[in-house]
């Protein structure tokens, strides 16, 4: 809308339809990239990390889980209460 406005003022009208496409498609293109990070399988934590955790055993520090990034700290996972790798 604001482009359709202002570029007839400024005598660039014929600019609109091609602004509006490309606005569009890389809308589009945006929507559909959450869609499939969304709708993606985060995938498991490795075997490897499992038995690294039974290695270790109660000597692996385990912080509470934060939305922030924890360098270097294994967290518990919420869902199912395991520890899990930095990340």
């Amino acid at each position: 809308i604001f482009l359709r406005r202002i570029l007839p003022a400024v005598g660039k009208s014929h600019l609109a339809p091609l602004f509006r496409v490309l606005f569009n498609t890389v809308w589009a293109l945006g929507l559909w990239s959450y869609h499939q990070a969304h709708w993606s399988d985060p995938g498991a934590v490795p075997d490897r990390w499992h038995r690294f955790v039974r290695t270790v055993g109660e000597a692996l520090p385990i912080a509470p889980a934060r939305p922030e990034w924890q360098p270097s700290k294994a967290t518990l996972c919420k869902k199912c209460q395991a520890p899990r790798p930095e990340r």
